[in-house]
Parts: structure tokens; C-alpha cells; sequence
């Protein structure tokens, strides 16, 4: 079955259905019918002729409910920042948590800054680096990746400077970069992942993990203990670029704040 077509069933949504059951005074075939649409909408809608610029995966979080991702979306505010907007997000995380996502953006930047922040409701279960936090990750096949580290200690200089490193895909298969920078160059352009978090190379608290179709960020360690309640958590910036060229990636980067 076509899954972009199955939510359009026509005895689903047909406005019969609706008048039907208001007329009947049947409630629960409206609130079946309100189930369906809404599954359907959050899970299996492509919407046609709309190319997203940077394709992501959601977040992931290990709490004692499981491993919960978020579903249900709704704005909660938008406000000014700069001259740009704050728009805050919230998500259903499983029966009693919400993630709330703080999402910056400015005007005519192909940049957008993000972070993450839990309701209270559930508990954080496992240890960090066993049972990560995923935050989500590129979906895009890329040529090459370059990580940027800032923490590189260079023992000929005796100092910390930033350090670039580039890779095929081949090479970086199974590896795990510290980043805080990544780039990837795909067939059509060229998009930045990265977070503000300070570490010592290789010392990082989170985790760049390559794949074939993608890259995907988990925490490595501080970013939870067992038994934290989920109110008491709160993530790092997350920072997401693209553009068709590095040298327009970066120097939008470096205006971007």
C-alpha cells in the first residue's frame, strides 16, 4: 500500500463520516476518526514538491520508560531575537514528558541554533556512553567530511589550537569524531553540525558517529546521570548550516551568533 496515498482514504476523512457521527451523537467514531488522521499526518505524510535544504533524524532519550522520541509537535511561543525570531517547540515524549525544543534563527541566515530542555514526569535510566542520548544526526550520502576540533594540543608549540582534518568516507567508517565542527559535502551542497560544548581532543562529552547515509550525534558522558529526573535537564546549543560552497558556508558561520 502507498503510504503517501493511505492517509487520504477517502471514508477516513470524508466529511460524511463527520456529519454522520455528529448526527448520530456517536462520539467515539469522531474521536477514532481523529486518531487515524492524526497518526497518519505525524507518521506517513511526504509532502510533494517540498525539498527540505538539511534532512534530520529526531532525538532519542533514555528514560525508564524506554528509549522515547518525540512525536506531536506544537508551537508554544515565537518571539524577536535579534533580527531574527525564537520559536520554542514542544513534543510528546512518551506518556508524561514533554521535550521542549528552543530553536534561533535570523534573518536571510542559512543557519539555525537549537537545544533541548525535558518536562518533569520522567527519569533518566542507564549510564551515559552506555545508553547514549541520540540528538539527532545528518541523512544525506556525502563525498567527504571534515572535522574541526578548537582543543587540538599541539606539543612541538606547546599549545592549544584549532585543528582541520579531512576524510573520505571510507576512512571514517566505525570512527567517532569529537568535532565541535563537522562539515559534509554532498552531490548539491555543503552543510555544518555542530555544538557548543568544550572538550580536551580527545577528551569529548559528545560524539560525531559517521555512517553511509549520514552522520548521527550522541552523548559520550556528562550529559546525564542514572536516576536524573528529566526536569533537571537541559542540552548544549546544536548549530545546523548549509550552503552551496564553503567559503559561503563559513562566512555565514562566523556572522551567525
Amino acid at each position: 500500500m502507498d503510504a503517501n496515498q493511505l492517509h487520504c482514504t477517502w471514508p477516513v476523512v470524508d466529511e460524511y463520516v463527520l456529519r454522520a457521527a455528529g448526527k448520530t451523537g456517536r462520539r467515539w467514531i469522531l474521536e477514532a476518526w481523529a486518531g487515524w488522521v492524526s497518526y497518519w499526518m505525524d507518521q506517513l505524510v511526504c509532502p510533494e514538491g517540498i525539498s527540505c535544504r538539511i534532512e534530520t533524524s529526531r532525538p532519542e532519550f533514555p528514560l525508564q520508560e524506554g528509549r522515547l522520541r518525540p512525536s506531536n509537535p506544537e508551537v508554544q511561543k515565537i518571539f524577536p531575537w535579534k533580527d531574527g525570531a525564537e520559536i520554542w517547540l514542544s513534543f510528546r515524549l512518551g506518556k508524561n514528558v514533554q521535550l521542549m525544543v528552543q530553536i534561533r534563527t535570523r534573518e536571510a541566515s542559512p543557519f539555525v541554533r537549537l537545544r533541548y530542555s525535558l518536562s518533569q514526569g520522567g527519569i533518566f535510566a542507564g549510564l551515559d556512553g552506555r545508553q547514549r542520548i541520540y540528538y539527532g544526526g545528518l541523512r544525506a550520502e556525502y563525498t567527504s567530511l571534515t572535522e574541526i576540533t578548537f582543543s587540538h594540543f599541539d606539543r612541538i608549540e606547546h599549545s592549544f589550537r584549532p585543528c582541520k582534518t579531512d576524510y573520505a568516507p571510507e576512512e571514517i567508517q566505525g570512527m567517532e569524531a569529537g568535532g565541535p565542527l563537522i562539515l559534509i559535502t554532498t552531490g548539491k551542497n555543503i552543510q555544518l553540525a555542530a555544538y557548543e560544548h568544550g572538550a580536551d581532543t580527545p577528551d569529548h562529552f559528545l560524539g560525531f558517529i559517521p555512517g553511509r547515509d549520514g552522520v548521527d550525534l550522541y552523548s559520550c558522558k556528562g550529559n546525564y546521570f542514572g536516576g536524573q529526573k528529566s526536569e533537571d535537564y537541559r542540552s548544549f546549543w546544536l548549530q545546523l548550516g548549509v550552503a552551496k560552497a564553503q567559503q559561503e558556508l563559513m562566512e555565514n558561520y562566523r556572522a551567525f551568533s
